[in-house]
């Protein structure tokens, strides 16, 4: 009953934080991630869903050293902000945050700070490029449709 009732209560704290920008609700947010009994795993999700709902890699901070949901936590705050730099924190998943990014902002020139080696095959340069003129080229496309379908209206 004491778990059901520390859940319900972790739950509301989480729908107060996102809601509201207030300092305050924010402040006791972290402390509520801080102050968690349960496994390591369990507070690291924590901080990395209050990083994604205040939009800020300081949160991500506060995860454990080593572990993976820091690194996708540095991830999501880069893609939401389309800030590149945030990504050089990453350890793990650097090259495709720079991906992400560089498809969020449009921007090709992010492509360049991708290094080719062995553990990121998969988000080469060149792939990175193609993707970035793919998503524009996609996104061109659809204004256009939504402008011929607007006009006809």
């Amino acid at each position: 009953m004491m778990k059901l009732n520390y859940a319900i209560i972790l739950t509301i704290l989480m729908l107060a934080v996102i809601l509201t920008e207030s300092y305050y609700l924010y402040d006791f947010y972290t402390y509520s991630c801080y102050s968690m009994q349960e496994a390591y795993t369990s507070k690291d999700y924590c901080y990395r869903r209050l990083a994604e709902g205040k939009s800020d890699p300081a949160v991500c901070d506060k995860i454990r050293q080593g572990s993976e949901i820091k690194d996708l936590c540095y991830e999501d705050v880069a893609k939401q902000r389309q800030d590149p730099t945030i990504c050089d924190k990453s350890r793990l998943y650097k090259n495709r945050c720079y991906n992400d990014v560089a498809i969020a902002r449009q921007d090709p020139a992010i492509c360049d700070k991708i290094e080719n080696d062995a553990t990121s095959i998969h988000v080469m340069k060149d792939a990175c490029r193609t993707a970035v003129i793919n998503f524009k080229n996609q996104m061109e496309e659809n204004r256009r449709i939504n402008s011929a379908q607007v006009g006809k209206t």
